[in-house]
């Protein structure tokens, strides 16, 4: 998946969301669940996994992310 993306929209959001959603732990969601105490959605995806998504996105100046929810 293109992470660096200089916008991003409805459309490539939803596909963001597909990329996380296939690389989710789910061996690890048990766990983050009780650990978070939470009964909402959770991938359990590592932190290095995480900060790995976060520096190829911050790369790029990026616009559109914020705005939509």
């Amino acid at each position: 998946m293109e992470l660096s993306r200089e916008k991003w929209n409805k459309t490539s959001i939803a596909e963001f969301n597909k990329y996380l959603d296939s690389i989710k732990r789910p061996d690890k969601i048990d766990f983050t669940k009780r650990t978070v105490n939470t009964n909402m959605k959770v991938l359990g995806i590592n932190i290095p996994t995480c900060k790995d998504i976060a520096s190829k996105i911050h790369k790029r100046k990026f616009y559109g992310v914020s705005k939509i929810q």
